[in-house]
């Protein structure tokens, strides 16, 4: 049975980033399959890169769109002068790589943030592309190609691990419902909502966000690739009714990135790194090959 058939009555919202922060709620959770740093090959995103994936040293996150700039929740973002860390692997013994957020803003009036790393990160990490379409209501979002999309939720994991940046868990759940002028956090705007435990569609890993989980990006797949639809804002309650019954279920809200595409972008290109140019670069080659020369010469 579809979901279109369900009806939002009413909305009652909680702010994910104001409570305690508590594991993502995932059916069938176990480490093997959902926590990214147990690096087993059942893990629900295996063969998916994440090294673009950060956590921060204040508890946040930040998900990269460029190489030197990320994206995360406006109240509940990493502060400046925070360190991130991302891992370029699943293996939490493996290589990773620390910056610092020099600066960022809020976009709009959303629950975006956007924020400038000290440096950018080596060519060993990735940064996501994120979705651009517009979605004005709920009827544009029926007949968009993010409905009834196959979301990847991220979020704090249940198990205990000995080092809190390796405290990352994904699980799914269908993007369902266009939840029109949301409040929470206060702020007012439209949100991609995934309805939790409908006994509708069910998916072996359905997820339900929890509080520290906002700012984690919302991943949707195309093949190989993993692009951010959203970024984690709140988690609540509504009434909806499916086959003239209405009964109460959880929510998990995301800030949707594609209506405010335009001015991420513009952000990403005003922070941009320049890159060097190329009598610069030249200028290197001929400094390096003269100190060659030079060695050359003294060598027995």
């Amino acid at each position: 049975m579809s979901r279109r058939l369900y009806q939002l009555l009413c909305l009652v919202f909680l702010v994910t980033g104001l409570i305690p922060a508590r594991a993502i709620i995932i059916d069938s959770f176990t480490t093997e399959t959902n926590d990214r740093f147990a690096n087993d090959g059942s893990f629900v995103l295996n063969g998916f890169d994440l090294s673009g994936l950060g956590f921060s040293s204040d508890g946040k996150w930040a998900t990269l769109i460029s190489d030197n700039v990320f994206i995360s929740a406006n109240h509940f973002h990493p502060g400046l002068g925070a360190t991130v860390t991302f891992y370029a692997t699943n293996d939490p013994n493996g290589a990773s790589i620390v910056r610092t957020v020099s600066s960022g803003q809020r976009i709009g009036s959303s629950d975006l943030w956007v924020g400038v790393l000290d440096s950018p990160v080596t060519s060993d990490y990735t940064s996501y592309t994120f979705l651009t379409a517009d979605i004005a209501d709920a009827t544009a979002f029926n007949s968009s190609a993010v409905h009834d999309a196959i979301g990847y939720m991220v979020g704090r994991s249940a198990t205990s691990w000995a080092n809190p940046l390796n405290d990352v868990a994904v699980g799914t759940n269908v993007i369902d419902v266009w939840a029109e002028n949301a409040t929470a956090a206060g702020v007012t705007d439209d949100a991609l909502t995934a309805v939790y435990q409908l006994g509708i569609n069910d998916l072996t890993y359905e997820s339900l966000v929890q509080g520290g989980d906002s700012g984690a990006p919302l991943f949707v797949s195309n093949g190989s690739s993993l692009f951010i639809a959203g970024v984690n804002w709140w988690v609540g309650s509504a009434d909806i009714t499916v086959n003239l019954v209405t009964s109460s279920y959880d929510l998990s809200g995301f800030s949707y990135v594609g209506n405010y595409d335009a001015s991420i972008s513009s952000f990403i290109t005003a922070n941009a790194v320049p890159e060097p140019s190329a009598s610069a670069a030249l200028l290197g080659a001929f400094t390096l090959g003269f100190i060659a020369t030079r060695r050359r010469r003294r060598a027995p």
